[in-house]
Formats: C-alpha cells, structure tokens, sequence
C-alpha cells in the first residue's frame, strides 16, 4: 500500500468549528509537503426528498417551485458566479484567519473547491475527482442515539471513501 500523501481533501462547512480540522490538515500537509483542497459543499435537496414532493403536488408545481425560488436567490445574489465567488473570498479569509495566531503554521499551497448537492457524495466525488490521498473532516461528537436516528455525513464518508479519513472531534453545542 502507498502511503504518499500528496494532496489533502479538507472539508469545511466555513464555521469557527472548521478551524480545528483545518490546523490538522494543514499540519499534515506541511509535514508530508502535500498540498491542500478546501471544500465547501452547498447542500442540494436530496432525491428522495424531491420525489416525495413531486408525488405530493406535482412535477411541474415543484419545478415552478425551484424555478421561482432559484430566480430568487439569483436576484439576491447577483448570480451563481457571485455566490461561489464570495464563498471563495471567505474560504481564503477563513484559511488566513486560521493561522494567524500560529506563526510555525504556514498554509501550503492550497485549491479552493466549492461543490454542490449531497454533502457526502460530494466529499466522495471531489476526493476521486482531484486525486486526493486523505480526507480531513470536523466531526461532532454525540450520542449513540443521536447519531443513529440524524445520520452522519462523516459516517457515510468514512464507509465510502477510497483513501483514508482522519474525522477531528468537534463538541457539540447543547
């Protein structure tokens, strides 16, 4: 088995929970020399869910649905371009904001990726797609219980992936 790590998958939903995941891919990347691709996923609406509602008032009320409301948020956001744009300048500002308190911490040469749809098959698809050889991701610590009955992205990541996941525990708030 190759054990080069060359390129890092790291996972970020942008919030001050990201930061530690961050600082440990980071510090992986810069100990194997490895570059890092950021990720943010938006959440698209899941199949089965637009299905129900297909079945509940219509394909073609549901697309007028997406239509209008896709419509929308293009007018608020001045266009896809825009919305990935902005959420690049964040994910650079995050990156910057999270070493700016460790100076041994330098971010090594990184790609930025904004992805779209199911989180965990994105995660999944980009870790292929960019040829990565780690995923990092934050991971919130709950309950057996919990984590059964809302299900688990980072679950589904670590069953799936091809490469090796490091989930770094995050508490969860109450």
């Amino acid at each position: 088995m190759d054990t080069k790590i060359s390129k890092i998958l790291l996972c970020s939903d942008l919030s001050e929970n990201s930061r530690p995941a961050f600082l440990r891919a980071a510090s992986i990347a810069l100990k194997f020399d490895a570059s890092l691709v950021i990720l943010h996923v938006l959440e698209g609406t899941a199949p089965v869910t637009e299905r129900t509602l297909a079945n509940m008032i219509g394909v073609d009320k549901l697309e007028e649905i997406k239509k209008k409301n896709t419509e929308t948020a293009k007018g608020l956001l001045v266009g896809k371009a825009t919305d990935r744009a902005v959420l690049g300048d964040s994910l650079d500002a995050f990156c910057e904001m999270a070493v700016q308190n460790r100076p041994e911490c330098t971010v090594p040469r990184n790609t930025i990726v904004i992805g779209e749809g199911i989180v965990a098959e994105e995660i999944l698809r980009q870790a292929q797609e960019q040829k990565c050889d780690m995923i990092v991701m934050g991971h919130v610590v709950r309950n057996r219980v919990a984590e059964a009955v809302m299900g688990s992205v980072a679950r589904d990541v670590v069953r799936h992936a091809k490469v090796p996941v490091l989930l770094v525990p995050i508490a969860a708030k109450d």
